[in-house]
């Protein structure tokens, strides 16, 4: 029989896991991207960022989109519903805004997207019309950046 602790690091160890791969659709039985509307908020990790959270337009109870050690900051839904945009902080110890990244709602697939070099961190992140590209507000100036197909 596993002791107490051990089954906890087990669980622990498999909850990890799953978070990092992405793999679970984060919005799975609660939203149906296209039809219903929703928000996206940051909650529980104060002025630095915290971890992504979905919610009802019509409201309700919020359940997390993202679950990482670092800060997710500054969301933007693209203008389908099925892909989020956001800053994630660079380390556990820096919460500063380090990179751009996208995840696919429907899969929990996510894209660390690389900006030119010399721009500098970014501060801010937001959709082009078609949902085809990012426009990034960094330390270095605005940068359209294409956003590959979703995995």
């Amino acid at each position: 029989m596993l002791s107490t602790r051990r089954t906890a690091l087990l669980v622990c160890n498999c909850s990890l896991l799953l978070a990092c791969t992405g793999s679970l659709p984060p919005l799975r039985n609660r939203i149906e991207v296209g039809r219903d509307r929703y928000l996206v908020f940051v909650g529980g990790g104060g002025p630095a960022g915290g971890d992504l959270y979905a919610v009802p337009a019509s409201g309700g109870q919020p359940f997390p989109i993202t679950f990482t050690n670092v800060g997710e900051m500054r969301p933007a839904l693209s203008p389908d519903g099925a892909a989020l945009a956001f800053l994630r902080g660079g380390s556990l110890r820096d919460s500063t805004p380090s990179s751009v990244w996208v995840m696919n709602l429907l899969n929990g697939a996510e894209r660390d997207l690389p900006l030119p070099p010399g721009a500098g961190l970014p501060r801010g992140v937001g959709w082009t019309r078609d949902g085809g590209s990012l426009v990034v507000d960094t330390d270095g100036g605005l940068y359209r950046v294409g956003v590959p197909p979703a995995p």
